[in-house]
């Protein structure tokens, strides 16, 4: 069979294995020099990657040849070698997903619920994560922004929440590295965070809101914990933070027995995590050997989790975030938001209605002045009535101040504090008159990436809210 293929023209030969597992270019490799030579061919990796990539890639993006173009935009300044060895991982890791992420649920089985006092029977949770483990992460992060695997499978979704419920044990978060822990925080948040907006995820919600939470409380006696002013002092800690606020809000939300289904609240394939720039968290670790094709294919990963110690995106991971944070900063006056605060830091089963009607511009005569981007919003609407926001956000932090005062004047003032997150706002409200005391979550996002606007069960929330 494989002495026929190999008289056939090349290009044909190119499409056969673009077609292939990963896995099976690999052999075919080790049968002859023409196999070989397909097996480190830019174009046979590419169409292998797109071939085999697990679940939809997002909406915005009409085809698979969109998303070449995208990451290929991001290698356009790269080694060829380098490039190429990039491609093979995409490639080798699609090949493999579903298996890969089965053993993830194996690897994160004891996240699955993570008892109240972890601090005491520590020894049931891994406190350290092994490279490979970290690794994993790093690797779900990118398929995350892929393809949001975590958002189709229910079961991860709820060991990573269990896994960022054991990190916000100050004890497990000061045992992991420096050189990681901030990056790690940020990936397994956003990882969450998808994850919790496609399914309702239930376990370990009480301990995570509460910990999260915690995050937030100033502290009146003594000096701040060191878990919260390490997080508050660092762009990815404090997307670490923000991104958390959004993993416990959907559950919050989800008390309200007047509203069943939670429709008004962003979809994943809506949300804008891979933009034209080319920005994409890749590969960014590559093997001595660059010209091998068995280096290339990363052949040692096989099928599992436990072995995909080479697929590290720590420096891309960071340099996709802040793009996508710059950018949701650049367009932060097109288009209209919406969101919702909760009444407290737990399930109450009182849940406001949304607010809605929000559209944000610059008040004159300010101007943007540096670092700092005044807003202002005249004519945003919730249960309470009609209100306006002023404030501003900070381009370099990402960390956002709004004021918000209803016409009707009765109504205390609100002050919303958070940061710009790839999602959104999101942090914590407060009275204007105690603006450090958390008084409840808040998260603002854009109108358009929720699925129909704004559907009929919350409309019934805020009639009754407003009545």
């Amino acid at each position: 069979m494989a002495d026929y293929i190999t008289r056939l023209p090349l290009e044909v030969m190119q499409r056969i294995a673009s077609l292939c597992q990963f896995r099976d270019v690999i052999a075919l490799s080790r049968t002859c020099r023409q196999f070989r030579h397909i097996a480190g061919d830019t174009y046979v990796l590419q169409w292998c990657f797109l071939n085999q990539i697990y679940g939809p890639v997002p909406k915005h993006l009409p085809d698979n040849e969109a998303l070449r173009r995208l990451i290929a935009t991001k290698l356009g300044s790269r080694q060829p070698a380098i490039t190429n060895a990039i491609w093979a991982r995409l490639a080798a890791a699609a090949s493999d997903l579903p298996q890969f992420l089965d053993d993830l649920e194996d690897l994160l089985a004891p996240y699955e619920s993570v008892p109240w006092d972890d601090v005491r029977i520590s020894h049931d949770l891994p406190t350290q994560l092994t490279a490979a483990g970290r690794n994993t992460i790093g690797m779900l992060s990118t398929w995350t922004v892929l393809c949001s695997p975590a958002v189709n499978n229910f079961t991860l979704a709820a060991s990573l929440s269990g896994l960022a419920t054991h990190m916000l044990n100050p004890d497990t978060f000061h045992s992991w590295s420096n050189d990681y822990r901030a990056t790690l925080g940020s990936q397994i948040s956003f990882c969450l965070a998808m994850g919790v907006l496609g399914h309702p995820v239930l376990n370990n919600m009480p301990l995570l809101v509460q910990r999260a939470s915690s995050l937030y409380h100033p502290v009146v006696w003594g000096d701040t914990p060191p878990l919260q002013a390490e997080l508050s002092t660092s762009f990815e800690g404090r997307q670490t933070i923000a991104l958390l606020t959004l993993c416990c809000l959907p559950w919050i939300l989800r008390s309200d027995p007047g509203v069943q289904v939670r429709n008004d609240l962003p979809q994943p394939h809506k949300l804008p995590l891979l933009r034209p720039s080319g920005n994409i968290p890749l590969p960014d670790n590559f093997p001595e050997d660059l010209d091998d094709p068995e280096a290339l294919a990363i052949a040692k990963f096989g099928c599992s989790a436990k072995h995909m110690d080479m697929f590290m995106c720590a420096p891309s991971w960071v340099k996709w975030f802040r793009s996508n944070v710059n950018a949701l900063v650049d367009n932060i006056l097109e288009g209209e938001w919406m969101g919702y605060v909760s009444t407290s830091q737990g399930r109450s089963g009182e849940v406001p209605p949304p607010s809605h009607g929000i559209f944000f511009s610059i008040p004159e005569p300010h101007g943007i002045n540096g670092d700092t981007i005044p807003l202002t919003a005249l004519e945003g609407k919730d249960g309470r009535g009609t209100f306006r926001l002023d404030g501003h956000v900070e381009r370099s932090t990402g960390k956002v101040r709004l004021t918000k005062e209803w016409a009707d004047s009765s109504w205390p003032a609100h002050v919303l504090t958070g940061t710009v997150t790839p999602l959104g706002f999101a942090g914590y409200w407060a009275y204007a008159g105690s603006a450090t005391i958390p008084r409840g979550f808040m998260w603002l996002y854009k109108k358009a990436w929720v699925p129909q606007g704004l559907p009929r069960a919350s409309m019934r929330s805020e009639a009754s809210s407003a009545a």
